[in-house]
């Protein structure tokens, strides 16, 4: 076979912590901006307007909420995913490196 894939394990394992940094920057924002709009209460009153301003708006913030939740822990697995991607390459070019010694093709 011809074509081979050379992979740098540690620079692609270091791309791992990144992901999680994002979890986290996501999941720090979210929280910050679920306890803002807590925090202002029903601003929109309980009149008419207030209540289908509500209506509409409940609902949606709620779904946006769960999403980002759902984005922050989907950016942790990735981080995971990277990792365990890393250790198989490792394994394998060890097994690789112990079948056929070191002077096989890189």
């Amino acid at each position: 076979m011809s074509d081979h894939l050379k992979v740098d394990i540690e620079t692609f394992r270091s791309y791992s912590p990144r992901f999680h940094g994002l979890a986290d920057r996501l999941s720090d924002a979210e929280l910050k901006l679920t306890g803002q709009l807590q925090g202002e209460g029903n601003c929109w009153g309980s009149d008419d307007v207030g209540q289908e301003f509500e209506h509409g708006y409940a609902p949606k913030a709620q779904t946006t909420f769960e999403n980002s939740t759902e984005h922050s822990k989907r950016l942790d697995r990735v981080g995971d995913a990277v990792t365990l991607a890393a250790d198989a390459f490792s394994r394998t070019e060890n097994d690789n490196v112990n079948s056929y010694g070191s002077s096989g093709p890189r």
